[in-house]
């Protein structure tokens, strides 16, 4: 991060994250205290390390983290991770999607992504999986994204890979048995071309922020608001055209080995199967 942007955030939380002096110490500032954050979230360095690095206790780096993060959310997240709010900008996100393939009404993709925790004490089993969140978007005023293909009115859609059902709001590849024909496989590839925007997402959050492939030593819902802090931070980063080295992802682990196998006797929507349809006839 560059002195430019490290300054912008600061003085974006500074009033929030700021203490005040004492009698008995002199106030830690909101300057070193989001110095301390980031060299946290960036590196895999232990707490040790880093309060040695700024001559302050390991529990003051532990306190400082979560708070600035907790602020870091609370304050910036809405501002820098949003989902398209009205019609005119869902219809931009579909425009954009559509220029990368000619994939059309894509609004969205979505996938997983493996960090890991420390187990939780209760049911730790629960965290070993990959976490799937649905968000869709329900007003009166979107009819005008909607759009007729082949006969067939299509929503908005996001894309997934082949571990997520078939929705008419969710499109998946074809299951591949060796039989597909050549425009279902070529429904298959433009698809996974208009959604690879989302793991090369991944890849440069991992690549900005390596110490997300190191476990994290934190509770549950810490672990949630110090990924979430990261998310925005690394939002921040590419809307200001931060530097980010080619070299940062490699080796960088995305999925690992969390994709859960697929079913290939999932039940699918009518509907669904009816809009991947005429999808798959308008780009052959």
């Amino acid at each position: 991060m560059s002195r430019v942007a490290f300054e912008y955030i600061a003085m974006e939380l500074s009033p929030i994250i700021s203490k005040r002096d004492t009698n008995f110490r002199k106030g830690i500032s909101a300057r070193q205290r989001l110095a301390v954050t980031l060299y946290r979230l960036a590196d895999t360095a232990s707490y040790r390390t880093i309060a040695n690095l700024f001559a302050i206790g390991k529990s003051t780096v532990c306190e400082i983290v979560v708070q600035v993060c907790n602020a870091i959310v609370q304050f910036l997240l809405p501002r820098y991770v949003r989902l398209p709010q009205s019609a005119q900008e869902i219809r931009e996100r579909i425009d954009e999607s559509r220029d990368r393939a000619g994939f059309p009404q894509v609004v969205a993709c979505v996938d997983g992504c493996h960090i890991p925790i420390k187990a939780p004490q209760n049911n730790p089993e629960d965290y070993w999986m990959r976490t799937i969140c649905f968000e869709t978007f329900v007003s009166d005023g979107l009819e005008n994204v909607y759009d007729t293909i082949n006969g067939v009115r299509v929503p908005p859609l996001i894309l997934g890979d082949s571990a997520y059902p078939l929705q008419d709001w969710l499109m998946k590849p074809y299951v591949d048995r060796g039989n597909l024909s050549a425009e279902e496989l070529q429904f298959n590839n433009l698809l996974s071309i208009t959604r690879v925007v989302v793991e090369n997402g991944y890849g440069r959050l991992k690549g900005r922020f390596p110490a997300l492939a190191k476990r994290l030593d934190l509770n549950v819902n810490n672990c949630c608001t110090v990924i979430a802090a990261r998310c925005v931070l690394h939002n921040f980063c590419e809307i200001m055209k931060e530097e980010f080295e080619e070299q940062w992802l490699l080796d960088i682990p995305i999925n690992g080995a969390i994709c859960p196998n697929e079913d290939v006797n999932q039940q699918q929507d009518r509907n669904a199967a009816a809009i991947r349809e005429a999808i798959r006839i308008f780009l052959s």
